[in-house]
Parts: structure tokens; sequence; C-alpha cells
């Protein structure tokens, strides 16, 4: 068994198991008070919902607090990533277990998800909360996205994995990085993702 979890870890295309598995996933979690203040959560790159775990429980007491899978990442890991796609699954994700309406929190790629999300529908944004997305890829900054996809498929998912697992490790100490290792890495989402974003001025989207 953890050879098999590890095997899914190290390839960027989900394995037959957790293309399986997908399918049966909500592909969001959801916790605290039907009433409380919903806090949509959206992950960064190449990871998961289950990045928000610490935030999930230190919350869910208070606020209902609710953490979504990205197209291309965890549950929907069969549902190719695209800008549009990503920011139509924040919605739905929004009316079904926010209703209608939250605080958006988006690190990095989620931050540039949120951001798009709440340009489309600035009804349905409590407001945002963003981080690890300052970064505008346009002009010389577009290099940045279209040089770590090509250093990405350089690399390869095995090499990728050992590096993020050891990253991991060493910021989050073993216990966290577990929650995020069994999670598993998407790596070839992360580079469809990073050609989404090249190109796309969101410094104006923000500001409209």
């Amino acid at each position: 068994m953890a050879e098999q979890r590890r095997e899914e870890r190290t390839t960027g295309a989900p394995t037959r198991a957790t293309r399986k598995r997908a399918t049966r996933q909500r592909p969001y979690d959801a916790a605290g008070p039907a009433g409380g203040h919903p806090i949509v959560f959206v992950h960064g790159i190449r990871v998961t919902r289950k990045q928000w775990l610490p935030q999930m429980r230190d919350l869910r007491d208070e606020y209902r607090v609710i953490a979504a899978d990205l197209p291309g990442h965890g549950a929907l890991a069969d549902v190719a990533f695209s800008l549009d796609a990503a920011v139509q699954r924040l919605r739905e994700v929004v009316d079904e277990a926010a209703g209608g309406r939250a605080l958006v929190v988006g690190l990095s790629l989620g931050g540039y998800v949120a951001i798009e999300f709440a340009r489309r529908w600035p009804d349905k944004a409590a407001g945002l909360v963003l981080t690890g997305c300052s970064g505008n890829p346009r002009g010389v900054l577009s290099l940045i996205p279209a040089t770590v996809a090509l250093f990405t498929r350089a690399v390869g998912d095995r090499w990728l994995t050992f590096i993020n697992e050891i990253n991991f490790r060493l910021r989050y100490g073993d216990e966290l990085a577990r929650e995020q290792l069994d999670a598993g890495f998407f790596f070839t989402a992360m580079q469809d993702a990073l050609k989404q974003l090249r190109g796309n001025d969101f410094r104006r989207r923000l500001k409209a």
C-alpha cells in the first residue's frame, strides 16, 4: 500500500487507482456551523485542498470553512486545468457549499483564480485574502511561469516529488507534511496552470 501511494505521488498523470478514487470523492471539504460566516480556501499549484487542513481545524469552531480542489488537482485530477474551468468550479463551490457568497482565500495559483472569480462575480466575493500571487505575469515577468514550466518538464515527476517531499518536511515537520504528501502532487496540472497564467494582467483584473 505504501508503494502504491508513492507511485501515485510520483506521477504527473494520476494512476488508475487515483483516477477511480477521484471520481468517488467530493472535490471539497466543509466543516463548521452551517450559520457561520463562510470562508472558501483555494490551494496553490500542484497540491490539493488538503493544504488548508491546519486552517480548517483552527477556524471550524466559529466559521463555515470550505477547501476546494482546482481542476487537475486532487479529486479533480481527471479534469484538465484551465483558468476558466477553475473559476467556474470555484463559483460552483461557493454556490453549493457557502450559500452563494464567501470570503475567498487564495494562495499562489489559488490567489489568481480568486482574483478572476471576484472580477466576474463581485457579488459572490465577500472579500479576498490573497498571498503568493503578487507577480503579474506579463511582459518580462511572463518569462517566469514559462521558465518554471520548462524546468518541471526537464526535471521530471520523480525528481520533483523527491524535492517537494524534502521541502515539505523541512518547512512543516513530518506530521504536518505527511497530510500534504499523502494527498499527492499534480505536476501535469502545474504545467497547464503556468501556461494559463502567462500573459494575463491580474493587476488590472484585481482593480476591476
